[in-house]
């Protein structure tokens, strides 16, 4: 695992999951459930790391 699979992890959670995206600032950021965003990494790295 290196830090380029944080943004894969991140990337793909965002396209199976519901990712609400809200403008703060000059910055959009995203708001998710933590325990759902961890569980998912969880099972991508099992999946795509071993």
């Amino acid at each position: 695992m290196n830090g380029e699979d944080f943004n894969e992890i991140g990337e793909a959670f965002e396209r199976e999951r519901d990712v609400k995206k809200v403008k703060l600032g000059n910055c959009e950021i995203r708001l998710m459930r933590q325990r759902d965003l961890v569980d998912f990494a969880k099972k991508w790295i099992e999946e795509n790391r071993r």
